[in-house]
């Protein structure tokens, strides 16, 4: 006899398992049991799985009140200038208060991270070329500048940057308004300092 009251029974080649009180099952049954059993829980728990982890979890949990996991939206920041195209009989230039004018005859100031933009007046002649006096931002060396309009450009660093036409900008002593870096603009230009 077992410890806990389970005695076996030797039969011609099975042995049982009696409880006293119960009727005698053979072991070869308890073992069926015992796997019909387990497989009959693996299957509940892979029909639940996907229940469980279908739901991302709040933290912390929410009980009914308003919902501690909704982002807050970022508000869309408008440009600090917008340029336009601007013909005041003397040749194009840029207006920073619509196409009707004045041109712009002083640096725009902005502080790091905020953008300028350059209206849908600017299409599709008035190629546009930004660089920092060594380099382009935007256009290419000898090639062309950004020609889909309106475009916002974001200021990432101080200093002073110009914005050209690539056709109107009368840059570079007259030799090549499609390059960069470029100096001495007398037409379609603005220079952008950025603090």
């Amino acid at each position: 006899m077992d410890p806990v009251g389970v005695s076996y029974l030797p039969t011609d080649d099975l042995a049982f398992r009696w409880i006293p009180g119960q009727s005698p099952i053979s072991l070869e049954d308890s073992v069926k049991r015992f796997y019909l059993t387990l497989g009959g829980l693996l299957l509940v728990g892979a029909a639940l799985l996907p229940l469980a982890c279908s739901y991302p979890p709040s933290y912390p949990p929410n009980y009914g009140g308003p919902s501690t996991n909704t982002p807050t939206p970022t508000a869309t920041v408008p440009p600090a200038a917008i340029l336009s195209a601007y013909n005041g009989g003397s040749g194009f230039q840029y207006s920073s208060t619509g196409t009707g004018g004045p041109a712009v005859t002083s640096p725009i100031t902005i502080s790091v991270g905020q953008s300028v933009a350059w209206d849908a007046s600017n299409s599709p002649i008035h190629t546009l070329y930004i660089d920092n006096g060594t380099t382009c931002f935007m256009g290419s060396n000898g090639g062309l500048g950004n020609s889909s309009f309106p475009v916002t450009y974001t200021f990432e660093a101080t200093g002073n940057y110009l914005a050209h036409c690539g056709i109107h900008g009368n840059c570079n002593a007259g030799a090549s308004n499609q390059s960069c870096p470029s100096s001495g603009c007398t037409g379609m230009a603005v220079t952008i300092h950025v603090q």
